[in-house]
């Protein structure tokens, strides 16, 4: 369940935004890719489940999040139109 949740938060934003706004670029996609992957990694390995498993009680757990596409899947969102304003795509020179 882990790996779906990492998979579709930094991959649906990229190609939602890729398919239906002209100006994204590269390096939204990218920042997308990147934001989603670590954030998605980062409220996983510090939920609930996870600190059961490490032996530190899930009621200790720094927040009580299962599913990290609260937070990841917008900030991911935020990434690539953020990132696609500030660095537009480049016009192909033509010949």
């Amino acid at each position: 369940i882990f790996g779906l949740a990492v998979c579709s938060n930094f991959f649906l934003p990229a190609i939602l935004f890729l398919l239906f706004w002209k100006k994204t670029s590269s390096t939204g996609i990218s920042a997308s890719i990147v934001v989603g992957i670590v954030v998605s990694l980062a409220i996983i390995l510090t939920s609930p489940t996870m600190w059961e498993k490490y032996g530190l009680g899930a009621q200790n757990a720094m927040h009580q999040l299962e599913n990290p596409a609260l937070i990841s899947f917008p900030l991911a969102v935020l990434a690539v139109y953020v990132f696609s304003i500030l660095y537009p795509k480049k016009d192909k020179a033509v010949n």
